[in-house]
């Protein structure tokens, strides 16, 4: 596996990270995480085989870079997908306020445009600062687990069940989430 048992991915000079690892139904790996500097970092998604080598058949190269509308974001959760895709959770800063962040790619690694239309979905609760900090497939839903500050300076956590095409499952706690 890799050199000795470790990988290392050279990402071209950047600085990269990832928050979270998977093995996928067929074996390969697949990882999130962040690629880049405050102000300047956006998600990454990355896929290796078994043995830990790049995999050429996602984003080219092993690797996806995704931007969604600012450049503070960063994923900290993932699940693989019986269709060979991925659905991360994590983050993006979008007018200073921090929301949670989801996307989901195809097995190729580009967008899935069936998901909040551009592969992306980003939700604000509450008007406060959010983030996604794990996430679990529950038949063709997802259900996402996070944090929330509160103007008290506290933090409470959430559970939100979002549906395959992205939106939140109004059956779930209120509104879809609780």
């Amino acid at each position: 596996f890799g050199n000795d048992g470790i990988v290392i991915h050279d990402v071209g000079g950047s600085s990269a990270w990832l928050n979270d690892i998977a093995v996928a139904m067929d074996g390969r790996i697949v990882g999130a995480g962040a690629i880049g500097n405050i102000p300047g970092q956006y998600s990454l998604l990355t896929r290796y085989g078994a043995d830990g080598t790049r995999d050429p058949s996602f984003g080219g190269d092993g690797i996806m870079v995704y931007i969604s509308n600012e450049n503070d974001e960063r994923l900290n959760a993932l699940v693989p997908l019986p269709d060979g895709g991925l659905l991360a959770a994590g983050d993006a800063s979008i007018g200073g306020v921090q929301q949670t962040l989801l996307i989901k790619a195809l097995e190729d690694g580009s967008p899935d445009t069936a998901f909040g239309g551009d592969g992306t979905v980003m939700e604000i609760f509450n008007g406060l600062d959010n983030w996604a900090s794990g996430v679990v497939l529950v038949d063709s839903s997802f259900l996402i687990s996070g944090g929330i500050d509160q103007t008290d300076g506290s933090s409470d956590s959430f559970i939100a069940k979002f549906r395959h095409d992205g939106s939140l499952d109004p059956g779930f706690g209120e509104g879809g989430k609780t």
